[in-house]
């Protein structure tokens, strides 16, 4: 629905496949500080990494609003993440009141671990918490 307005282009969910990305920012990110006859690094060039992890998503920048959606992206280090990687990004958080509907949709859907009504009230604190810090 989006999609059909003018200048506006948000892919799909993505299968939680920048959570990887952050894994890779802070592998390379630490690796870069290790020093020793076995560790001879570069220094981590944050710049070129974003814009490379950015590149991967393929958004369409000739559009004025450009995004995903992306239910997976519900803890506040992954979304301290976002934030580095779209520095200048506005975000749209959604979140249910009735955890225990959501964690039955959640045991239809692919590709979540989440077991519990309480770890959904944890996510959902951090999304709350995200969203305090970054209005």
């Amino acid at each position: 629905m989006l999609n059909g307005l003018p200048g506006v282009a948000l892919s799909g969910e993505h299968y939680g496949y920048i959570r990887e990305l952050r894994s890779i920012e802070h592998k390379v990110e630490r690796t870069s500080h290790m020093h020793g006859p076995a560790w001879q690094h570069r220094p981590f060039n944050k710049d070129k990494f974003y814009c490379w992890a950015r590149s991967l998503l393929e958004i369409d920048e000739s559009k004025k609003i450009t995004g995903f959606k992306e239910i997976r992206y519900n803890d506040f280090e992954m979304l301290e993440f976002l934030v580095r990687l779209f520095p200048s990004a506005k975000f749209l958080i959604t979140y249910r009141n009735e955890l225990a509907e959501q964690l039955k949709s959640h045991h239809k859907a692919h590709g979540f671990s989440t077991t519990s009504v309480d770890k959904l009230r944890a996510e959902t604190q951090a999304l709350l918490d995200f969203h305090q810090r970054y209005p």
